[in-house]
C-alpha cells in the first residue's frame, strides 16, 4: 500500500530540515546532499528542487540550479502545488537566464518574470527584475 502525504513528509522532513541549515550555514555541499535524499524519496517535492538550486546556484554550478528550477516549475504544471513556489522558482530561473544578456536568454528571462508577477502580482523582487530584464534588452542592438 502506498504512503499518504502525512508519512511521506515525515520521511522527508528531517532531510529538508538539515539542508535548509546547510544552507543558511553557507554548507551548500552539504545543502545539496540533503535537498537530494528528500527528492529520492519524494520526486514531487518542489521545494527541496528549488532549495536545491539555489544551492547549486551559490556554488556557480548555474546549469544544475536552472535544471532544478526547471524541474520545480514542471512539477507544478503536473502537480498544481503552491503558486508562491511556481513564482520563486520562475524567479530564480529568470535571474540565472538574464546573467548571459542574449536576446534569446533575456527574452526567456523576462517570459519567466512576466509569468511569475501573473503569479504574485505584488511581487517586489519580481518587478524589480521585470525593470532590470527590459532594461538589459533595450541596450542590444537591434
Amino acid at each position: 500500500m502506498g504512503r499518504t502525504p502525512v508519512e511521506w513528509k515525515a520521511d522527508t522532513s528531517a532531510d529538508f530540515a538539515a539542508g535548509k541549515k546547510a544552507v543558511d550555514e553557507k554548507r551548500y555541499a552539504d545543502g545539496i546532499v540533503a535537498y537530494s535524499l528528500v527528492i529520492g524519496k519524494k520526486p514531487t517535492a518542489d521545494g527541496a528542487w528549488i532549495n536545491r538550486g539555489i544551492a547549486y546556484e551559490s556554488l556557480r554550478q548555474d546549469d544544475k540550479a536552472l535544471a532544478d528550477y526547471s524541474t520545480a516549475i514542471s512539477l507544478y504544471h503536473a502537480f498544481l502545488t503552491n503558486t508562491s513556489t511556481r513564482a520563486m522558482a520562475l524567479l530564480n530561473r529568470a535571474n540565472l537566464l538574464r546573467l548571459s544578456l542574449t536576446r534569446d536568454s533575456l527574452n526567456a528571462a523576462l517570459a519567466d518574470t512576466e509569468l511569475a508577477l501573473k503569479l504574485k502580482p505584488d511581487s517586489e523582487r519580481g518587478k524589480t527584475m521585470l525593470g532590470v530584464i527590459q532594461a538589459n534588452l533595450a541596450t542590444l542592438p537591434k
